[in-house]
């Protein structure tokens, strides 16, 4: 059975960076969403689409915190890193 819950999510404000363990034929490898959410009359949702530019540096600064937090799980010998493709069992 798939695990769905993700590894960790990071946010700042309405972005957040959400870190998923995936297991491959060569172990586990990790991949990362990056979101806004944004609120309508049913609830919370978040959105993939349209960054705006002021948007971009927290956008990397998310990315650099979880390219870290990778390297920190792959140091730490949670499997080996392969290469992610957009079939590769993302979740989100």
């Amino acid at each position: 059975m798939a695990n769905n819950k993700p590894h960790d999510t990071i946010r700042d404000g309405n972005l957040k960076a959400t870190i998923w363990a995936n297991q491959g034929k060569n172990g586990t490898f990790h991949t990362l969403d990056l979101t806004r959410s944004y609120r309508t009359q049913d609830g919370w949702r978040d959105t993939t689409a349209g960054f705006s530019s002021s948007e971009l540096l927290r956008i990397a600064r998310l990315a650099y915190i979880a390219y870290d937090e990778i390297a920190l799980l792959r140091a730490a010998g949670s499997g080996s890193e392969e290469v992610a493709t957009p079939d590769d069992g993302r979740r989100g």
